[in-house]
C-alpha cells in the first residue's frame, strides 16, 4: 500500500528553488519504489534547505541566497575537487564559468599529503590546468596564490580494488554477541570470536563474517545496542573485551576477587536467552576498574603509546565517554564551551582512565583475533555501518561535518509503506571536504586495519542518501547527493594499503549508476536468495554474479526456515506492513517460489526424496548456493539448526527485542555437534566440486 500524497506527484518548487537545489545537490524529485515520480513539496524542501545552510545564509532571501551561491562558484578558477588514478600527473579541471577567460599560466601553492609544500606553475590546456609532476597516492591540495580560497582537493587512488580470490570459498556469518560460550559472561566476546574462527578454519571455511564491532551506548541513561547505531566508527567495542585475556588479570588480585564475588550474577547472565547489555557492561567495568588503576600506576606505557600513535584522539574519546556517564545526557545539552574543547576534570578522571584502558584492551584483543585468523588463512569479514549515533563521539567531535537537523532513512516501499527514519544524521555534503576527507578516511582506515573483506552497508549512500528533515514524516524526505568518485577513491586508497576486498551492500532498488560504479572499481556485490527468488524468472532463484558474496539471507531478513514456511508474513500483518489481501498475495508468491525451487533442486539432484525434510531442503538450497559461480558463499550459522527467530526485525524498536538474541546453542555444543559437522562436510564438498 502506498502513502504517496497527490501533491507530491507534480512539481511545486519555483525556478529559483530548483536552481538552489541544483547547486546544493538536493534532488527535487525521485522515482519511487511504486514507479511514480515524486516531487519535492515546499515543506520538505525548505526543511532540507535550512538543514544545509549556515546561520548567515538562513538570513538571506531566496534571491540573495542564489546570487551568493552563484557568486561563490563563479569566482573560483579551479574545480572544487578532482580524482586521479595512481601514477597520474597533476591535472585540475577548469571551472566552466571561466572558459575562454582563464589565464594561460596559473601560480598555485601545492600541499602534498606527505612532504613539503611548494609553489608550482600550471599550464592551461583545453579545459584543464596541467603540470608534469607525477602525484603519489593520497589526498593533496592546491590553492591559487592570488586567491587562497580558490582551492582544489586532489585525490589520487587506484582505479580498481582487490578482487575476491578466484578460488571459490565459503564461510560463516554470525553476530558476535550471539556466540556465547561456557566461559563468556552472558554474550560472546573477543575470545569467543577467536574460538569460532578456529572452529571455522578446522571445518574448511575461509571466511568469518560478523556484524559491526563498534562501541554503542550501554549505560543507564541510554541503552542502544544496535551495531548500526554506533557511538563511533573509529574505535572498537569495549563491550566484547574479555578481562581474563589481559596482562593485568593475573597481576591484580582485586579484579579476580570481584569476579568471584559476582560469579552468581554472571551465571544468571549466562543462562539468559537474551543479552543483558547494560548489566554485562556494568559488571565488566566493575572488574576492569582495578585493572585500569594498576595499569596506569605501573603498566607498560608503550602499549598506550602505540594506541595513541594509531588513534590520536583516543584520550578525547575516553573523556567523552566518561562525561556521558557522569552527565547522563547527550553532548548537545552540555555547555557550549565543552563543545570547543572538552576539559579534563577531577570528577571524570578515574572513569576516563577506565574507558582508555578498555579501548586499549579492545584494540589489543581484536588485533590478536585478526592476526590469528590471518595465520590460518581465514578472511576476517567486517561490516561498516552507513551511519553513526547523533549523540555519539564522531558527531560530537566532527559536528560541522554532519547535517544534524536531518535523519537518514529510506522512502516508502512495499515492505515499509510509511518510509523509514533511521534516526542518525548524515554527512553534510556542503562541509564534507572541509577537513580534506580526513574523517571519512579515518573511518575506512579503522575498518580495513583488520578486515580482509569489508562490507559497506547501503553502498548507494556513496552516491546519495534519502534524508528526512526533523519534524517531518519518514515519507516526506528527499535525496541529497555526494561526490561519489571522491568517496569511492578514498575507500580504494585505504583498502589498497591493507589488501582489503570491498563488498557493497546493493540490495533493494539501486540505481544502475551504482552498479556500474561498483563494477568499474571492482567492488563485489551481494546475492541474497530471499531477495532474488521470483517464480516469474526463468531461473526462480536468479543467478549470482561471479564477483559476489552469496547467502540465503541477511541479518535484516527472516531466517531460512521462517522464510521457506512463510512464518514472517503474520508478523508483518500484525505490524501493519501488509494488509490481508497483500498477505494473501505474498503467501501465493512464496508457495510458487517453493514449488519451483523444489523442482530446480530435484532436477539438479540436490534432492532425492519426494517429501524432503526441512533439513534436506536447507541443505539443497545451500548446495545450490555452494555450486553457484559466486566466489564466496556465506552460511548463516543459526540456519544450520533451523532457528526461526531473526536477529533483527527492521522497522521495530520497542515492539521486538533486536540485536540481543543469543544462539540457542553454546559454542562448545556447536563445535561438538556431529550432525552439524556432517552438514558442513557436505557444504564443503559442494564448493570444492564446483571449482
Amino acid at each position: 500500500m502506498s502513502v504517496i500524497r497527490e501533491s507530491s506527484l507534480k512539481p511545486s518548487l519555483s525556478k529559483i528553488e530548483e536552481q538552489i537545489a541544483t547547486i546544493l545537490g538536493i534532488q527535487t524529485s525521485y522515482k519511487s519504489n511504486f514507479k511514480s515520480q515524486i516531487y519535492a513539496e515546499k515543506k520538505n524542501f525548505q526543511g532540507l534547505l535550512s538543514a544545509l545552510l549556515s546561520d548567515d545564509e538562513k538570513k538571506l532571501t531566496l534571491e540573495e541566497l542564489l546570487a551568493s551561491l552563484e557568486q561563490g562558484r563563479s569566482q573560483k578558477i579551479l574545480q572544487e575537487h578532482v580524482v586521479l588514478t595512481t601514477g597520474s600527473t597533476l591535472s585540475v579541471g577548469l571551472n566552466p564559468h571561466h572558459l575562454g577567460k582563464a589565464p594561460e599560466k596559473l601560480e598555485v601553492h601545492f600541499t602534498p599529503e606527505n612532504g613539503e609544500a611548494l609553489d608550482l606553475t600550471l599550464t592551461l590546456k583545453g579545459k584543464s590546468y596541467l603540470h608534469e609532476r607525477e602525484l603519489l597516492a593520497g589526498v593533496h591540495r592546491i590553492s591559487v596564490k592570488a586567491n587562497p580560497e580558490d582551492s582544489c582537493l586532489i585525490l589520487v587512488a587506484p582505479q580498481r580494488g582487490k578482487e575476491l580470490s578466484t578460488q571459490k570459498s565459503w564461510g560463516f556469518f554470525a553476530p558476535l554477541y550471539a556466540l556465547h560460550s561456557k566461559d563468556s559472561w552472558g554474550a560472546g566476546d573477543y575470545s569467543d570470536l577467536e574460538k569460532f574462527n578456529n572452529f571455522a578454519a578446522s571445518v574448511g571455511a575461509k571466511t568469518v563474517a560478523t556484524l559491526p564491532l563498534l562501541p554503542t551506548f550501554l549505560s543507564s541513561w541510554k541503552v542502544d545496542p544496535s551495531p548500526y547505531s554506533p557511538i563511533s566508527r573509529v574505535f572498537w567495542s569495549e563491550f566484547y573485551v574479555d578481562p581474563r585475556r589481559s596482562i593485568e588479570w593475573n597481576l591484580v588480585p582485586e579484579a579476580r576477587e570481584i569476579f568471584e564475588k559476582l560469579s552468581g550474577q554472571i551465571e544468571t547472565l549466562q543462562q539468559s536467552e537474551q543479552v543483558q547489555y547494560e548489566r554485562i557492561f556494568e559488571l565488566k567495568k566493575e572488574i576492569l576498574s582495578p585493572m585500569a588503576d594498576a595499569y596506569f600506576k605501573e603498566g607498560d606505557p608503550s602499549r598506550l603509546q602505540k594506541l595513541m600513535q594509531e588513534k590520536h584522539d583516543v584520550v578525547q574519546y575516553a573523556r567523552f565517554r566518561a562525561y556521558c556517564d557522569i552527565e547522563e545526557s547527550s553532548w548537545s545539552c552540555w555547555p557550549e564551551s565543552w563543545l570547543r574543547d572538552l576539559p579534563p576534570s577531577k570528577n571524570t578522571k578515574k572513569l576516563e582512565q577506565l574507558y582508555l584502558y578498555m579501548q586499549l584492551l579492545a584494540c589489543e584483543q581484536l588485533e590478536s583475533v585478526a592476526r590469528s585468523a590471518a595465520a590460518q588463512g581465514l578472511n576476517f569479514y567486517l561490516d561498516l555501518p552507513i551511519g553513526v549515533h547523533g549523540d555519539g563521539y564522531d558527531v560530537f567531535k566532527n559536528n560541522a561535518l554532519y547535517a544534524r537537523a536531518l535523519s537518514a532513512g529510506a522512502p516508502p516501499d512495499p515492505f515499509f509503506s510509511l518510509g523509514q527514519n533511521w534516526g542518525f544524521p548524515p554527512l553534510n555534503p556542503r562541509t564534507l571536504l572541509s577537513d580534506g576527507l580526513k574523517h571519512f578516511r579515518q573511518i575506512i582506515r579503522h575498518h580495513v586495519s583488520h578486515a580482509a573483506i569489508l562490507r559497506v552497508d547501503h553502498v548507494m549512500g556513496l552516491h546519495r542518501i534519502y534524508v528526512v528533515p526533523h519534524g517531518l514524516e519518514a515519507s516526506e524526505g528527499l535525496y541529497i547527493s555526494y561526490p561519489a568518485d571522491l568517496l569511492y577513491g578514498a575507500m580504494l586508497l585505504e583498502a589498497e594499503k591493507t589488501g582489503t576486498v570491498i563488498v557493497g551492500e546493493d540490495l533493494g532498488t539501486v540505481p544502475e549508476v551504482v552498479v556500474e560504479k561498483m563494477k568499474a572499481h571492482n567492488f563485489s556485490r551481494l546475492y541474497v536468495m530471499q531477495y532474488e527468488a521470483n517464480p516469474s524468472n526463468k531461473n526462480v532463484l536468479g543467478i549470482p554474479d561471479e564477483l559476489s558474496v552469496a547467502s540465503l539471507n541477511t541479518h535484516d531478513m527472516p531466517m531460512w526456515q521462517a522464510f521457506w514456511d512463510a512464518l514472517d508474513l503474520d508478523d508483518r500483518v500484525e505490524r501493519g506492513l501488509l494488509n490481508a489481501e497483500s498477505a494473501k498475495n505474498e503467501l501465493e508468491l512464496r508457495v510458487a517460489i517453493r514449488g519451483k525451487a523444489l523442482k530446480l533442486f530435484n532436477s539438479l539432484e540436490f534432492l532425492s526424496a519426494q517429501k524432503p525434510s526441512k533439513q534436506e531442503v536447507l541443505m539443497a538450497a545451500l548446495g545450490w548456493l555452494m555450486e553457484s559461480r559466486a566466489r564466496l558463499a556465506l552460511v548463516t550459522l543459526e540456519d544450520l539448526w533451523g532457528e526461526l527467530e531473526p536477529q533483527n526485525t527492521p522497522g521495530t524498536y520497542k515492539e521486538k527485542p533486536n540485536w540481543c538474541r543469543k544462539n540457542s546453542r553454546r559454542l562448545e555444543e556447536i563445535m561438538d555437534d556431529g550432525d552439524l559437522h556432517n552438514s558442513l562436510q557436505k557444504i564443503a564438498r559442494h564448493r570444492v566440486a564446483n571449482q
